[in-house]
């Protein structure tokens, strides 16, 4: 009789160990699952917020780009337009990266994550449409040019777009500071994340072993009594 008693909590204290095991398991999963799930949402978000920076700062130096490239057009017509088709041209290619730069300053305005550079474009924005009104004024003043005229008024222009120049740059390596510092966050702070779910994976597996074994080691006492 005694033997069948000392079975029967044996069988209780296996049932036992087995039944808190599964639940710790049950609940180390769904932890597990939740952390997983936080993880992966954090980390999209912060994507998104690196990728944003990226983006405007392509935006930037393709503005800082067109714009040299305007200026350049804009000395072709009044150096080298000696014919009205070949001005034609050089003016044609003049106004292409013109709007090819401000659409590039519009992108940055409408992207609602360019906080940080927002008020400097809009006024660079402004800034650079005087400059750029300056440039067609003097078309439309000088109709015809000789070469010693167009070199002449070449001088007189010459550097009206580098202080544009220089602010575009300056705001595009704020954006990078930015940019390569969030960067450096997510991946440190998913780095984080991953040792904590992994401690914490360890620490319910030792506990879920220990009880197991206080369980076994109980059953086994008993059934030997």
């Amino acid at each position: 009789m005694g033997q069948l008693n000392n079975k029967s909590l044996f069988r209780q204290k296996l049932i036992s160990s087995t039944i808190t095991i599964v639940f710790l398991i049950a609940v180390m999963g769904i932890a597990s699952l939740f952390a997983i799930w936080k993880m992966e949402r954090e980390y999209n978000q912060n994507l998104l917020k690196v990728e944003a920076l990226k983006n405007i700062s392509e935006q930037l130096s393709l503005a800082q780009l067109n714009l040299k490239s305007a200026d350049q057009e804009w000395k072709n017509i009044i150096t080298r337009a000696r014919d009205k088709e070949t001005k034609i041209k050089y003016k044609s290619l003049f106004e292409k990266k013109v709007s090819a730069f401000q659409e590039n300053l519009e992108n940055i305005e409408n992207d609602k994550t360019a906080i940080l550079a927002l008020k400097n474009i809009t006024n660079l924005k402004i800034d650079s449409l005087i400059i750029i009104n300056q440039y067609r004024d003097l078309l439309s003043e000088y109709s015809s040019l000789s070469l010693t005229e167009g070199i002449l008024l070449d001088k007189k222009t010459m550097g009206l777009t580098k202080n544009i120049e220089n602010k575009l740059f300056i705001i595009n390596q704020e954006i990078n500071e930015t940019y390569f510092a969030l960067q450096l966050k997510v991946k440190n702070d998913f780095e984080i994340r991953y040792h904590q779910l992994r401690q914490f994976l360890i620490l319910v597996i030792l506990f879920a072993l220990f009880l197991s074994f206080i369980n076994l080691f109980k059953a086994l006492r008993v059934s030997s009594e």
